[in-house]
């Protein structure tokens, strides 16, 4: 477990510094304001859909029966099982993406309803974000093959793929000047690295003789177990889910800025919850699922209790830092270019207070996977 969880953080972590470079040069050429802003609530659709359509519901819900499949043997039924999920999916994609396209000005204005005070900023908003949303339809796939790339324990595909995305808004950002402006820049950069992803994913699952095909939806049994599974596990994580979105309502009204404060405060504490809590969880998930179709319940308690400890152990000292130092945190990273020291210390109020939640929210089911008896449920009505 513990050498897997090295392979899983060590990407993870690299995925954070490429991250964190993104980041810097967005700081750098957008700064904190009008821009910034329309980007980061643009940027809410392929970030938080995703957790809403792949690693934060679907995949703790699909990836128990597929890995339970394939613990008993059963590859030819694991991979119709995946198939047709992906089919479910796609379809409920599909029919998102067009309804996006088409009420995407009403979507904003009950997103971001301070925005139609201002014009300009809010057909930016509107412009930017029917570049991203595609990203989560291209990124489907990716989730889906993560999921079964790590039911087979080949972590290290499903921890890396998310450098790509990272890269490509760099490289679109600092290349800004061939664009309108820098927030088309980095919209654009999300879109190009979703079809980046899509290919090395692609390739990884390939390696390993995992592939998705495309069929009609069709309703049974299996299907109807997991979105049993699936509307439990979307109680579960509706309170991480919807947050951001709130999140972004309430810093729509707030003085131009605080929509960007709120994310860049969001990415340091995303840090440890990163490395740590994801590459825990994504390591935990399947460990526990296998153990529970082989019936050793004890080993699943097991590994859960060492996971919760090591994930208190690690972040305590995280909280500290970002409760004690923020401001100089948030002005080290930050204050260069466009980003002033004043947008730095409105950043840093927002960090110290994610870090009083840190472990908490390191524990809560959507890093940690999934409860004992979600797991529990998800492994017998795979049966």
């Amino acid at each position: 477990m513990f050498r897997r969880l090295l392979s899983v953080g060590g990407f993870t972590l690299l995925s954070r510094i490429t991250g964190f470079l993104r980041d810097a040069v967005l700081a750098w050429t957008l700064g904190s304001g009008i821009l910034s802003d329309a980007f980061f609530v643009a940027f809410i659709f392929p970030n938080n859909f995703r957790a809403i359509f792949g690693e934060g519901t679907i995949n703790p819900a699909f990836l128990p029966r597929y890995a339970a499949l394939r613990a008993r043997g059963e590859d030819v039924a694991a991979a119709k099982f995946a198939n047709g999920i992906f089919a479910w999916q796609m379809a409920a994609q599909i029919v998102l993406l067009i309804l996006a396209a088409i009420f995407m000005p009403a979507i904003i204005h009950v997103l971001a309803p301070g925005f139609a005070d201002n014009p300009r900023q809010f057909a930016l908003t509107v412009s930017l974000a029917r570049i991203t949303f595609p990203y989560l339809i291209l990124t489907l796939v990716a989730v889906q093959l993560s999921a079964m790339l790590n039911a087979i324990e080949r972590f290290w595909a499903a921890a890396a793929w998310s450098n790509f995305q990272n890269l490509a808004m760099i490289a679109t950002l600092l290349a800004w000047h061939w664009f309108p402006n820098a927030a088309y820049a980095a919209a654009w950069g999300v879109l190009i690295g979703g079809v980046a992803q899509l290919i090395f994913i692609l390739w990884a699952g390939a390696r390993e003789g995992l592939w998705l095909r495309l069929t009609w939806p069709r309703w049974s049994p299996e299907i109807a177990k997991f979105f049993r599974a699936f509307g439990a596990v979307t109680i579960g994580a509706s309170a991480m889910v919807v947050s951001p979105f709130i999140d972004t309502i309430l810093a729509s009204l707030l003085p131009t800025g605080s929509r960007t404060a709120l994310y860049y405060a969001d990415r340091i504490n995303q840090l440890p919850l990163g490395v740590l809590g994801i590459a825990l969880g994504t390591v935990l998930l399947p460990e526990m699922a296998t153990r529970l179709a082989r019936g050793d319940t004890s080993g699943s308690h097991a590994a859960q209790n060492r996971a919760a400890a090591l994930t208190l152990i690690l972040t305590l000292p995280f909280m500290v830092s970002f409760i004690v130092i923020s401001k100089t945190i948030m002005r080290a990273y930050l204050v260069h270019g466009k980003f002033d020291p004043n947008a730095a210390s409105m950043a840093a109020l927002a960090l110290a207070a994610y870090g009083a939640g840190l472990p908490a929210m390191a524990l809560t089911p959507r890093r940690q996977c999934a409860p004992l008896w979600r797991l529990w449920y998800a492994i017998s009505a795979s049966r």
